[in-house]
């Protein structure tokens, strides 16, 4: 990922071009808006970045590739994606992946299947909310780390009685 300053940094060579270094009747963002909302079309780099950052985020989630495993077990080692902490030790790249987790949150949805893949507790699967989120932290001693959909569902379904005891 390239820094945004640095982004900012080319986005101003690219105005100062487009405007000769003169006085500019028209924003930046105006130029970078599509010619039907009154701007001239261009791409803002700040946007090719952030969608590029999202791309890479849901690759990263769809797993199945010699990366993603590789990036899961250095940066998270065993952590849930959805509630690690940023570190000052990952990379660049990693970080703009974990601070787009609240856009991924409302654009993805899972398909459950077994169940077995998605942390019952912390995966936002309801909704696109987590079970935590949605009850609030559960201290009865119970652990919950690990728990996986797998335990609530039966015969490709949720099974009640299932839920009502691990809830109770």
């Amino acid at each position: 990922m390239v820094p945004l300053a640095t982004i900012r940094k080319i986005e101003g060579i690219c105005a100062k071009f487009i405007w000769h270094g003169g006085i500019h009747a028209i924003s930046w963002e105006q130029l970078c808006r599509p010619r039907k909302e009154g701007g001239v079309g261009l791409r803002s780099l700040v946007s090719v970045r952030e969608a590029a950052g999202i791309k890479l985020a849901w690759r990263f989630l769809q797993g199945g590739s010699l990366w993603s495993a590789w990036m899961s077990s250095r940066y998270l080692m065993g952590r849930n994606f959805w509630v690690c902490d940023i570190d000052n030790n990952f990379s660049m790249s990693f970080k703009h992946i974990l601070r787009n987790r609240p856009v991924l949150r409302k654009a993805i949805r899972r398909k459950m299947r077994e169940g077995g893949e998605t942390d019952l507790w912390l995966d936002p699967w309801i909704a696109g909310q987590s079970l935590m989120e949605i009850l609030g932290p559960q201290s009865d001693g119970v652990e919950y780390r690990g728990l996986t959909c797998r335990r609530i569902i039966r015969g490709g379904s949720g099974d009640q009685r299932s839920i009502v005891s691990l809830l109770s």
